[in-house]
């Protein structure tokens, strides 16, 4: 599974682009995620409910993850899932 990120992620990752085994759905990515990237990465992904945090974008194959099944969408070794943060400004 590719896993893409943008903006500011970026600064944390490192990286704009890893592949990794597939967990079973978004959720499971998002702790993932946190575990590899630290409490930083933690407080952008994942609100103090343990939802996807509200200041994120997240897409899985191209389709925003609230036309799907949000944080229960299911993954597979072939899929992309890329991370936005919203920008604000004016």
């Amino acid at each position: 599974m590719k896993v893409k990120f943008f903006a500011n992620i970026r600064d944390i990752t490192k990286s704009k682009e890893i592949e990794m085994e597939a967990p079973e759905d978004i959720m499971r990515l998002l702790f993932l995620l946190s575990e590899k990237y630290g409490k930083e990465m933690r407080k952008k992904l994942i609100s103090e409910d343990n939802r996807l945090h509200s200041d994120m974008i997240v897409l899985l194959n191209g389709r925003h993850i609230e036309h799907l099944e949000e944080e229960r969408s299911k993954l597979s070794d072939n899929d992309t899932v890329s991370f936005f943060p919203r920008i604000a400004g004016g």
